[in-house]
This record gives structure tokens, C-alpha cells and sequence, in this order.
């Protein structure tokens, strides 16, 4: 904001669009607005339908595990250099300011629909399901300007993100592209994203426009082709080449996405994880894999010597896989750590997706220093204020440690000072359930407070203790109730291991 005030003149903000639900799209919302001013009314907030769902659910549910890997993907914990991160394929660098959340006060539902927001006129496309869950493109007719949004971008994007998240659609992603082109290639002069730079021309942009939607139709289309043929995953990634006329245009490169793990991406949306084999219906878990590999290998000093020679000869797809085995085995083996790290270094210098060369450098990274410094997950405050209270209690449910309640019947009362809400939470058969506009006859308990303190006290921003010294909840019934509460929920580790054993496996459940 600062720079376009700069050199664009000092201006208000008048509204905002957020185009899809992920996070980088919608969570620095408090750096150009207010919830004051979106509350009031001054400043509406537009977003896609369904956007408000989409965007806990997979940057909150699963929040932890996603962030974790999206520091490798992004390459937060490499140093920028040759050696290094260079980019995240998708920009320069990952933010990593504060992350906020307010919900939308304009939900865009259909195609066709027209927005006038400060004497602006906006025409607006619904892509949901295509690059992210919840989605729109829209078209300015007083510029002839069209803003695809992410569905396009200057490289080949991710029909499954290695940070972890739902496997995208391919072929609607495409028709998705097709339509915007049926909708508005007779009209823009101008092309641009969220992401990358524009395209002036309406020759240019619909060249660019057609070889996008055809580079994601090609991929579903050659993925399905030999899945037919009874080919799996792996070997249909090893197959499929894109043709000259749409891998040799720079945009479709894979700088972030790649083609080799979109096509796999393509097969599991089909067809799952499972490859049809039995075989690999009931695998082992690596760790205990892992052990049964290095003896059948005839131990760790066999499998060094014939490795290191495999090293040396460049097959380092190979070495990764069977030093793995080793570093899961026994992770204070000091050698196969370093050859791994050595190995997997290797693979980064010769990735052309920068996420691939993130992913690999990171474990490299992980091997050689061990874990940074790590803290327990937890939601900001922005992200509290923000959060609807169903999708709060949708993550406590995700939290709850099914041995610490397997005898409980635990019945809670909600009731929101600030407006007429109200809410049930059950704990039964190790589950929590969240009733909106229910009470229990004979409650456990029953909390009366604010809906903003509910919300700070459920995320352990504050405490029950604190907010009764505050005036700010009253507790009917059984007082225990919210000590024994507080010990249900199992707290995340930021930094959990990647290449190494997880610590702990045997009690995941406990």
C-alpha cells in the first residue's frame, strides 16, 4: 500500500475482491482494511461463494501439517543464493507477515453477474473448482481488462501442491479457461493475474490464453489415455511429454507445477492413491519398512558400498530411495544422513520447478542441522476475530484426543452475550459435535460470554480463568467441565520432522 500511495497517489481503499481461498489471497486483508470500516458498511468485501468455507478448511484444518510442508516448498528456511532458494517458482519469496481473516460482506454466486464499486463496473466469471476450491475471474469493460485470477500464470501451475491440499481438476480448469475466452476474448486488449506480469494485445492474450487452457487439458487427457492402458502413476509421470507447440512457450514451463507430478496428481483424482496392485494394498509403514530393507540388503555397511558407487555414477533418484531406508532405520547413522543430504542436494541442482528444488535443498537442510527451532501451532489473532464460530469448532474436533474422552459424555452449553446465538457441544464416543441453535436440557455446563471471547479462549489466546476475572463469562453447572475441557485437545508440533523418523508414531492415537 505504501508503494502504490508512492506512486500512484494517495488513495482510499474502496473495496476489495478476494478472488479465491487460499491464503495468500485473503489473509493480509488487515493490511489494507479495517473490521471496523468492512462492519460498518464503508468498505464491502467480495469474494466467491463458498470462499469463506474453503479457506479454514484448508488452511485451518489442516493447517499445521500444510504450513510445514509449505516451508519446504517455499524454501522459508533456505538462505537465498546459488545454492539456495532462488525463487518459490510462484514469486520471488513467501510472505511471512501476520495472517488475518474477515468474512465477506458480497458472496459472488453466478457467471454474469455485474459490480459497480466505486464507479468501477465489474464483470465476474465463477471458476470454482479449477485452482483453488472456491474461485472467480472478472472483467473490467471500461479498461477491456481481464484478471484471470490464478487459473493462468506464467508457468505450468499445480494440479496437486506439494504443501499438501485437495487434488485440483484438470479438465475444468481447462473449461474454465475456455469459457473466459468465450466470454471476453472478443473484448480485452489487456490479460492479467494475481501472479506475474500482463499481456497487452488481444491477439497475444488469447494465444497465451488457448495454449494455457490446452497445457492443462493435455495433461488429463494423456493421464487418463494410459491409465486406460492399465499404467500407474509413477509410470504414466515417466510417459507423458508435453508436444513443442505448448512446452516450448516459456508460460508453460514447470517452474512451479510439473508435469511429472500433475500427472500423478491427475491419476489420484481419478482413480486414488491405490495403484490396483494388492501387493501394495496393506504396505507396512515406513518405519517398520524401513528396517526390513536394510537387513534384506544385507545390512548398512553393504548398502554403503554398492550406494556410494551409484552416487558417483549420478543415479540419485535411486541413492534417495534406498538411503531412506537407511535414515529410517537409524537415524543416527552420521555417514548415510551426509550421503543422503549430498544426494538430495543433487536432485535440487537439477530441478527445474523451483518447489522440487525447494523440497529437496530443505531435506538436505534437515539431515545435516536437525529441526529449527519449533513452537506449538496455533491460530493468530487475526485469524480468531475472523473465524465463524461452526469453523472453529470444526478444528477443535480435529484436535480432540480420542483416549482422553473414550468414557465421556460431556454436554456444553454456549450462549453469546453479544447476539442471540447459540450453540451445543457434545463429546461422545470420542467425538465432538457442534449444534448451532440448540441447548441441552441438562447441560454439563453452561458459558455465557462474548462471541470474540468464546472464540480467544477456545484457541488459547486467553483463558476461562482470565475472562471470569474479567467479568467477560459466567459459568453455570459443573465448573470442571472447562478444566477437564482444556485437557482434551492435542496440541501440534510446528516442526515436525520430514526426512527423519517421527518420534511418537506408536502413540499417534493415544
Amino acid at each position: 500500500m505504501d508503494l502504490a500511495n508512492k506512486y500512484l497517489g494517495a488513495r482510499e481503499v474502496t473495496g476489495v475482491l478476494i478472488t479465491h481461498s487460499h491464503a495468500d489471497h485473503f489473509a493480509g486483508i488487515l493490511g489494507v482494511v479495517t473490521v471496523a470500516d468492512v462492519d460498518s458498511g464503508k468498505v464491502p468485501v467480495l469474494a466467491p461463494e463458498h470462499f469463506v468455507d474453503e479457506a479454514l478448511n484448508e488452511n485451518v484444518l489442516a493447517g499445521n501439517v500444510m504450513n510445514r510442508r509449505a516451508t519446504y516448498m517455499y524454501g522459508n528456511l533456505l538462505k537465498p543464493s546459488p545454492t539456495g532458494i532462488v525463487t518459490t517458482g510462484l514469486g520471488a519469496a513467501l510472505s511471512m507477515g501476520t495472517t488475518g481473516f474477515i468474512v465477506p460482506t458480497v458472496n459472488i454466486c453466478n457467471s454474469g453477474e455485474v459490480h459497480t464499486i466505486d464507479g468501477v463496473e465489474i464483470e465476474f466469471q465463477m471458476t470454482p473448482g479449477t485452482e483453488a476450491p472456491a474461485e472467480f475471474v472478472f472483467y473490467l469493460p471500461k479498461f477491456k481488462a481481464l484478471c484471470m485470477s490464478e487459473i493462468t500464470s506464467h508457468h505450468l501451475h499445480n494440479v496437486y501442491t506439494l504443501r499438501g491440499a485437495q487434488v485440483r481438476d484438470a479438465l475444468a480448469w481447462s473449461q474454465q479457461i475456455n469459457e473466459s475466452i468465450e466470454l471476453f476474448g472478443a473484448r480485452l486488449e489487456i490479460q492479467f493475474a494475481c501472479h506475474h506480469w500482463p499481456i497487452w494485445g488481444r491477439v497475444e492474450a488469447l494465444e497465451y490464453l488457448s495454449k494455457q487452457r490446452d497445457l492443462y487439458k493435455f495433461i488429463h487427457d494423456q493421464t487418463l489415455r494410459l491409465a486406460n492402458k492399465g499404467f500407474t502413476k509413477e509410470e504414466i509421470a515417466e510417459r507423458v511429454q508435453l508436444p513443442e507447440a505448448l512446452g516450448g512457450e516459456f508460460y508453460n514451463r514447470g517452474y512451479y507445477g510439473s508435469l511429472h507430478h500433475n500427472t500423478r496428481a491427475v491419476y489420484v483424482k481419478y482413480l486414488g492413491y491405490f495403484d490396483g496392485n494388492p501387493s501394495t494394498l496393506y504396505a507396512l509403514p515406513q518405519s517398520e519398512s524401513a528396517s526390513a530393507y536394510v537387513e534384506y540388503m544385507g545390512g548398512v555397511d553393504a548398502i554403503m558400498v554398492r550406494i556410494k558407487k551409484d552416487f558417483l555414477a549420478g543415479k540419485y533418484r535411486w541413492v534417495a530411495e534406498v538411503l531412506n531406508h537407511v535414515v529410517m532405520h537409524n537415524v543416527e547413522l552420521v555417514e548415510p544422513r551426509a550421503l543422503l543430504a549430498d544426494t538430495l542436494e543433487q536432485l535440487g541442482y537439477q530441478s527445474e520447478s523451483a518447489p522440487w528444488r525447494n523440497f529437496f535443498l530443505c531435506g538436505a537442510l534437515e539431515l545435516r542441522h536437525g529441526l529449527p527451532e519449533s513452537s506449538k501451532y496455533a491460530a493468530s489473532e487475526g485469524i480468531a476475530q475472523g473465524m465463524p464460530l461452526k469453523n472453529l469448532f470444526q478444528l477443535m474436533a480435529v484436535r480432540l484426543m480420542p483416549s482422553k474422552c473414550e468414557q465421556l459424555s460431556l454436554h456444553i452449553n454456549l450462549q453469546m452475550t453479544d447476539s442471540s446465538s447459540q450453540w451445543l457441544l457434545s463429546i461422545e464416543n470420542s467425538v465432538l459435535n457442534a449444534y448451532e441453535n440448540k441447548q441441552s436440557a441438562t447441560p454439563t455446563a453452561t458459558l455465557k460470554s462474548d462471541t470474540l471471547s468464546i472464540k480467544r479462549m477456545f484457541f488459547g489466546l486467553t483463558s476461562a480463568v482470565t475472562l471470569v476475572q474479567e467479568d467477560k463469562l459466567s459459568v453455570d453447572g459443573d465448573l470442571q467441565a472447562l478444566a477437564v475441557l482444556g485437557e482434551l485437545f492435542d496440541a501440534f508440533p510446528r516442526r515436525f520432522p520430514i526426512v527423519t523418523p517421527r518420534v511418537g508414531d506408536e502413540a499417534a492415537m493415544k
